[in-house]
């Protein structure tokens, strides 16, 4: 029975929400670590005595005879570590996993258990490392029992560029696909059910042999008699962009954690990917949307969306269920791209609001609609279960409103709007100017 592109989509979409698991090795994997975690673009592995994360994509463009893999991998050692330790898994799961590799049984590993955490304790002397997911990112707490010193944990980056603090405290790691942004920890003690912050922060040490270790120091204010837990989270940063001026306009995140972006770009050579609706500058600036993987390492798609004109930008972006992108802002193109049957196909003055609908792989508009009269912009979008789309921004004289709409006329020069668009993009649900 053939597989059809849409069920394939929603299998990796179901897949993509799924909670972080890790699986024991034994054996399965000719490889030293004792669990791993695994899932499209990425592998955690644990070590005794380290932590190992890998973040890889695959080249688009080249022939499946072609692909190789592109990655960055880092091993986060334990330094001055007991010598003994062990990850264990914990938070058992129902699921099992089943491995029938060849027709050899030595190679048939059948019922592993599945874990939700990763335990090492006593890393360091009263100090445990707890590792879990959060969606597919790898996040991690240190637990200090009562009297245990901040300063004995010690944690070396191998594999990265580089190791500094920004000026927020953020620890940035510097790698050839990006750079992974450790945000500024956050510590507390609960007492009583009661989290107290204690102020914390990042400490990046030269080692003897010229590379750098991570710490942390905490603030005055620890309670005695309490446990101190130490909450980072890794998470990953990139640029975006061009040799041109690139400014983000608007962010939101799907249920599987695939990031989109939206904004606008003067740069010819915007990073945009093969097949991808529109892969060219028209006009001096163009409207750019951009869907990155979860671990930020990798383009789904990336594409232009703009007319002739120079005011083309995106100012807001949201996701439906499917994976689909809704982008609405301003345009200024009498040829920006729309689509057959929408709602407004031709604009109402020199400057109008825009909504489109980006099918989930970013090579086709679903539709594209201006929306405006004289002059509109489109600062907001949210779109519902149904695929309604919801529209705010700001609008003159000629608006489209809808028969008793709340407000049908403007109130003064320059009103705000709120406008609901039926899942097809063809026609008004309700718009409404509101201003006065």
């Amino acid at each position: 029975m053939s597989v059809t592109e849409q069920p394939r989509h929603a299998v990796w979409e179901a897949h993509g929400r799924l909670p972080l698991m890790f699986v024991p090795n034994a054996g399965q994997l000719n490889e030293p670590f004792h669990f791993y975690a695994q899932g499209r673009g990425f592998r955690y592995a644990f070590h005794p005595d380290r932590a190992v994360t890998t973040f890889y994509t695959v080249e688009p463009h080249l022939s499946a005879e072609e692909q190789s893999l592109k990655g960055v991998h880092l091993v986060w050692r334990f330094l001055n570590a007991r010598p003994d330790i062990r990850p264990e898994g914990a938070a058992m799961e129902k699921g099992t996993f089943n491995y029938f590799r060849g027709n050899e049984a030595s190679r048939h590993y059948s019922n592993l258990p599945s874990y939700r955490r990763i335990h090492y304790r006593e890393v360091w002397t009263g100090i445990d490392l707890v590792f879990y997911g959060q969606g597919s990112f790898l996040k991690y707490d240190i637990i200090l029992q009562p009297g245990a010193q901040a300063g004995d944990i010690r944690i070396l980056c191998e594999g990265a560029g580089g190791a500094r603090l920004n000026e927020k405290g953020d620890l940035l790691v510097e790698t050839p696909l990006g750079t992974i942004t450790d945000p500024k920890p956050v510590a507390y003690q609960e007492v009583e059910g009661i989290r107290h912050p204690v102020e914390c922060r990042f400490l990046v040490r030269p080692e003897e042999d010229g590379s750098v270790s991570l710490g942390f120091e905490t603030g005055e204010g620890v309670l005695s008699g309490y446990p101190l837990v130490i909450d980072p989270v890794l998470d990953f940063s990139t640029y975006l962009g061009g040799t041109g001026d690139d400014q983000g306009g608007g962010i939101a995140v799907d249920a599987s954690g695939n990031v989109y972006v939206t904004g606008f770009t003067f740069s010819s050579n915007f990073p945009v990917t093969p097949g991808a609706f529109q892969t060219t500058l028209k006009g001096a600036v163009d409207v750019f949307v951009t869907k990155l993987i979860p671990s930020g390492t990798a383009l789904v798609y990336s594409t232009y969306l703009g007319g002739s004109a120079s005011g083309d930008q995106g100012f807001d972006i949201a996701v439906d269920a499917s994976g689909s992108a809704y982008v609405t802002g301003v345009t200024a193109s009498p040829d920006f791209p729309t689509t057959p049957g929408a709602f407004q196909t031709a604009p109402g003055g020199p400057v109008n609001a825009f909504v489109t609908k980006l099918d989930p792989s970013g090579t086709a508009l679903v539709y594209s609609t201006y929306l405006g009269g004289s002059s509109s912009a489109g600062n907001g979008i949210r779109v519902d279960s149904s695929g309604n789309a919801y529209v705010t921004g700001s609008a003159t004289t000629g608006f489209p409103v809808t028969p008793g709409a709340f407000q049908p006329l403007p109130g003064g020069s320059g009103d705000a709007f709120v406008t609901k668009l039926n899942p097809t993009g063809t026609a008004l649900v309700y718009s409404t100017y509101l201003g006065g």
